[in-house]
């Protein structure tokens, strides 16, 4: 295994990216935290234009393969998109564990895999947990501060499998969960497991 561990000035800090060769397939993980805010969702696409405008800066000078055409790279961090409904109503659909039109709402969703947007071309496994974002530090309770935070799902895990020449890789979500047994922060942090198959030519097995 090689790795090639930098932070590029546009993604400094809190954003880091770290570069490794296994079995000749090249991986790239970015930790990303992009800007917060209820409405700031074109500040915050813009950032992550800007992050991966300097990883692709970053790799240039010793001719490693953009970011975007590396075999594969997995995009993980507080990427603090948020949900268009109203507070009261997440809140509400939420005691009713109806994550699925909070999801459908969800800013970030609402860009994987469609045309024209930011994250066209990127992956996410299916969110089958709790929002991870706003709790009463130490605790499970959503936000009952003076400002009560609409909750989301700020916290997220993303993958791009991109194209090398003579090989072709998959990524297949194993697990992928908060941990709402970590009370330190006002966020719950995700876990994600996946196996990566790799297959090389024209081999039909990976």
């Amino acid at each position: 295994m090689r790795h090639d561990p930098r932070v590029p000035s546009a993604c400094d800090p809190p954003d880091d990216c770290f570069r490794l060769t296994l079995a000749g397939f090249p991986l790239l993980l970015m930790n990303v935290h992009l800007p917060s805010g209820q409405s700031e969702v074109k500040e915050r696409n813009s950032a992550f234009r800007e992050v991966l405008r300097g990883v692709s800066q970053a790799f240039a000078p010793e001719d490693l393969p953009a970011p975007l055409h590396q075999h594969t790279t997995i995009l993980f961090g507080d990427l603090n998109y948020r949900l268009t409904l109203p507070n009261r109503e997440v809140r509400w659909r939420l005691s009713c564990r109806d994550w699925l039109t909070c999801l459908a709402a969800d800013q970030l969703s609402l860009q994987l895999g469609a045309q024209g947007t930011e994250f066209e071309e990127w992956d996410e496994a299916d969110v089958t947990f709790r929002p991870t974002y706003k709790y009463d530090a130490g605790t499970n309770n959503l936000d009952t501060s003076e400002k009560q935070r609409a909750p989301a799902w700020c916290d997220r895990v993303l993958w791009r499998q991109g194209k090398q020449r003579g090989s072709t890789a998959a990524i297949e979500p194993l697990l992928y969960e908060s941990c709402q047994n970590t009370l330190t922060s006002d966020h719950k942090p995700i876990k994600f497991l996946a196996r990566i198959r790799m297959r090389t030519g024209n081999s039909r097995e990976w």
